[in-house]
């Protein structure tokens, strides 16, 4: 054997390649990885640990460690349902298991770096019999060297041994129940993590109190997911000093429980401004803007975030919009913010209202440094020329954005902003690639009557994805060279399909329109294409073309 297979990084550099075809997430798809890890590992001694290490780095039962026993003190059999099919394996404990006969389990379980036990695979998740066998093993962890844990049970009455799994090494751990109705098993010990997540499939107050009681028990967290918080959970969380990331599975700060707001052992100074480290903020499950408002409120003025991402309720009022763009301009840094996102999960709302005040988005103009914006709100925003050249000119970094309501079929009033608005961001939105607008493109202008005293000049915009929802659209050759003088690199135009929202078979006006409406902004889509490939032939014909790569040339 070559001596340098007898280097231990050149032996992981291997072995990862191996994994890699087998699958990136376990259970790996491939069989044969596991095979040629088994078979590694039985081939000489300096295969046999790292080979050994990835074949059991990542597991998602406990069943292939216990079925290492002695075979006498455990059964497995495949239980069959009434019609005859598989429904499972049935595993048990069936003598009692000395002290001795756990050196075989304890050396692979060590081995172990990520464990999934969840209750949708097909072995049951382990009863209370196995993880008291667990228990029992003499060791004062089980597995010793875990770094993540998913922990996904249907019962509450499990939870007290997941401390079984907590090692000190561990610095990941999602944990998933039903429901969830007491309070959390004093033994559970969550100090070293990094990143915890914990959900609940039926949230309630006890769900909130048990989560603001787990948080109290972390020191070095650093990305938090939870359902919601009690306002003694906020104030422990404030002073944590390297909280990076936290996300609320719902918007709601909950009056304190009976959880203590004590100050952690590498907390920061008293002088230190709350959440000194915090940069992401995320809430969920589409709550009322009202809601968002409250938990910013827990934010300092002016914090440094980088990125905000919530989603809202379709059914909120058009005027709480406003107050929550206020509250997002006061809480958030106007230096650091680079993602925001305000967004409907819905796929369609009927009936929307306009936004009243265009001047409602004034609060977010401050953002100068923001990269990706998304407002996908149930209400129209009702931006007109004015406005877009001022958003356009306070967002000169933006990568992608998207100002658009969810579809809701095609209005018979006109956007409020013409195709002369998109000037401002070819102009001023040089990095821009990714843009979502509703635009009137019934009328356009021309681009050498530019009365907006700005001028498109070169370099031009980047912009090569136009999306433009349900905007009227007339006359698709003049907007299609409309389109092309102001994005030469624009190539894909998405819009509202007319098979959307119940028009595929009606032949009255609002079918004819629809149709028409797709068929015409597919026609600048093919328009644009046509363009591009004629310019890829004046190439060629000048010499210019050829690989970009260099291939042709013989280059490297």
């Amino acid at each position: 054997m070559h001596h340098c297979l007898t280097i231990p990084e050149v032996l992981g550099l291997i072995f990862e390649k191996v994994k890699k075809h087998g699958g990136e997430y376990p259970p790996w798809s491939d069989d044969e990885a596991l095979e040629t890890f088994a078979s590694l590992a039985l081939t000489c001694r300096a295969f046999q640990d790292p080979a050994l290490d990835m074949l059991w780095s990542e597991q998602d039962t406990i069943r292939n460690v216990l079925k290492t026993l002695p075979s006498c003190l455990w059964v497995e059999r495949k239980e069959s349902g009434p019609s005859g099919w598989d429904v499972g394996f049935y595993f048990r404990i069936i003598n009692t298991i000395e002290p001795e006969d756990w050196a075989v389990p304890l050396s692979y379980a060590r081995r172990i770096r990520k464990l999934s036990l969840r209750y949708e695979h097909e072995e049951e998740f382990p009863d209370a019999a196995m993880f008291k066998a667990i228990a029992s093993a003499p060791a004062e962890h089980f597995c010793p060297n875990l770094r993540s844990l998913v922990w996904a049970s249907q019962e509450e009455a499990h939870l007290p041994f997941l401390n079984i799994f907590l090692g000190p090494n561990l610095e990941s751990a999602r944990i998933i129940l039903d429901h969830f109705e007491s309070s959390l098993p004093d033994n559970l010990s969550f100090r070293n993590l990094k990143n915890l997540e914990f959900h609940c499939k039926m949230p309630s107050s006890a769900t909130c109190r048990a989560a603001s009681d787990l948080l109290t028990r972390l020191e070095r967290v650093e990305n938090l997911v939870v359902p919601c918080l009690d306002r003694n959970a906020v104030k422990y969380l404030s002073h944590l000093p390297s909280l990076r990331s936290l996300e609320l599975s719902s918007a709601a700060i909950l009056p304190n429980g009976d959880t203590a707001a004590t100050s952690s052992s590498e907390a920061t100074p008293a002088h230190s401004p709350p959440f000194p480290a915090l940069r992401n903020v995320k809430f969920d499950d589409r709550p009322l803007p009202g809601s968002i408002v409250e938990c910013l409120q827990m934010l300092p003025v002016g914090c440094p975030i980088e990125c905000f991402v919530t989603f809202v309720n379709e059914d909120a009022a058009e005027e709480s919009f406003a107050s929550l763009f206020t509250e997002v301009g006061t809480r958030f840094s106007s230096a650091s913010l680079r993602t925001l996102e305000i967004k409907s999960r819905a796929q369609w709302v009927f009936n929307i209202d306009r936004l009243e005040n265009p001047g409602a988005l004034i609060p977010l103009l401050s953002f100068h440094n923001l990269t990706k914006l998304l407002l996908i709100l149930p209400i129209a925003i009702g931006i007109d020329d004015a406005m877009a050249w001022d958003c356009a000119t306070s967002w000169p970094s933006l990568v992608r954005l998207e100002m658009r309501e969810p579809g809701a079929g095609l209005s018979r009033s006109p956007p409020c902003m013409t195709m002369n608005a998109l000037r401002a961001f070819a102009t001023h939105c040089r990095r821009l690639k990714h843009l979502s607008l509703n635009v009137d493109g019934s009328t356009i202008p021309s681009l050498d009557d530019d009365d907006s005293s700005e001028s498109v000049a070169s370099p031009r915009c980047t912009l090569s994805f136009l999306d433009v929802g349900s905007s009227p659209i007339h006359d698709a050759e003049t907007v299609a060279k409309f389109l092309a003088d102001l994005f030469p690199h624009l190539r894909n135009i998405y819009c509202q399909d007319w098979r959307w929202g119940g028009y595929t078979a009606r032949q009255d006006e609002d079918g004819v329109r629809a149709r028409l409406h797709y068929t015409r902004w597919k026609a600048v889509e093919v328009a644009l294409e046509s363009e591009d490939e004629e310019d890829e032939d004046e190439d060629d014909e000048d010499g210019s073309g050829g690989s970009l790569t260099g291939e042709e040339d013989g280059e490297d």
